[in-house]
């Protein structure tokens, strides 16, 4: 990707920094970041200053991903 790209060819004087709201390996990420760029430091931190929600972009515009479930709905059954 245009990302790793950037870091593997990033000369090792240049500092950097990457930003991610939500990352799930962040310690393989910094192992490859070491490897690839030299030593680097992972700072974490779970405050989220504004809720976290999930959705997609149509041409229209921005729609949930989900939709809510109506209270005393059972997902699970059939409905029968």
């Amino acid at each position: 990707t245009v990302w790793e790209e950037s870091v593997i060819i990033s000369p090792p004087h240049v500092l950097l920094v990457a930003l991610s709201a939500t990352i799930a390996n962040t310690d393989e990420i910094q192992q490859w970041f070491t490897e690839v760029h030299g030593p680097t430091d992972l700072v974490t931190s779970s405050f989220r200053p504004v809720p976290l929600r999930f959705g997609f972009a149509a041409r229209d515009g921005l729609y949930p991903l989900f939709a809510k479930r109506k209270q005393g709905t059972d997902l699970t059954s059939s409905g029968n």
